[in-house]
C-alpha cells in the first residue's frame, strides 16, 4: 500500500504510525462507496461536471473512478450522468477534499435523445414514480 502511495509511515516520538494518504483516502472512499438505487426511477438525471486541473491528475482519476463505481457514465469529456443519486459519503469526502470547487452537480428532469442512456441503465420500460 506504501508503494501505491496509499499510505505513508510517519515518526512521532520515538514511535512509527502508518496514516492514509490523500490518495489512500480516496481509494477506501472507492471501496466504501455504493450506488443509492431507489426502488423506482424518479425520472432524474443526476449529471456531474467538472474541470479538475492537470496538477491535480491523480485525484482527476481516482474521482472519475468513483462516478463509473457510483454507476455514473460518461456523457462527453468530464460530463457524467446517472439516473442515480452520488453516494453522500463520496459527496462528504469531495466536500472536504477541495475537489468540489471544480464540480458542478446538477438534477435535470428532461434530457432530449435519452433513449441510449435509458437502455443503458435498463430503464427502458421504467414510469418515473410520480411524486
Amino acid at each position: 500500500m506504501q508503494k501505491q502511495g496509499n499510505v505513508k509511515v510517519i515518526s512521532k516520538a520515538g514511535e512509527r504510525f502508518i496514516t492514509l494518504t490523500h490518495k489512500g483516502q480516496l481509494e477506501k472512499l472507492l471501496r466504501l462507496a455504493g450506488v443509492q438505487k431507489t426502488a423506482r426511477w424518479d425520472g432524474k438525471w443526476r449529471i456531474l461536471m467538472f474541470d479538475i486541473p492537470e496538477s491535480c491528475h491523480t485525484d482527476r482519476d481516482s474521482f472519475r473512478r468513483l462516478l463509473k463505481k457510483n454507476n455514473f457514465a460518461i456523457l462527453q469529456g468530464s460530463v457524467f450522468v446517472s439516473p442515480y443519486p452520488l453516494n453522500r459519503e463520496a459527496v462528504k469526502y469531495l466536500e472536504g477534499s477541495g475537489l468540489m470547487q471544480y464540480i458542478r452537480i446538477m438534477k435535470v428532469e428532461e434530457m432530449d435523445n435519452d433513449a441510449d442512456l435509458k437502455k443503458q441503465f435498463g430503464l427502458i420500460n421504467a414510469r418515473p414514480r410520480i411524486n
